[in-house]
């Protein structure tokens, strides 16, 4: 992944953000959009998400094979939960 955004995951929960410096250089709060519904299955790799800025547009792919529990946005931050 591009090193635009940061990840982790904690207890089945997905966190995507911009890195401070992609905030920075982009200057504006991402926009997410969501390619799967809750309760879809998806492949580890398959993106489920892109994150759009002023100027970008990042995939953001599953971690890992699941069922998706949850999908939900906040400023700066989309949040995936999954059920393995």
């Amino acid at each position: 992944m591009t090193n635009l955004v940061e990840v982790a995951t904690v207890e089945g929960t997905t966190y995507f953000q911009l890195t401070k410096e992609a905030q920075e250089k982009y200057g504006s709060e991402p926009f997410f959009s969501f390619f799967v519904e809750e309760g879809a299955k998806v492949e580890e790799g398959e993106v489920i998400a892109e994150m759009e800025a002023d100027k970008t547009v990042i995939d953001l792919p599953a971690p890992c094979a699941a069922t998706i529990v949850r999908l939900a946005q906040a400023p700066q931050l989309c949040v995936v939960d999954i059920h393995v």
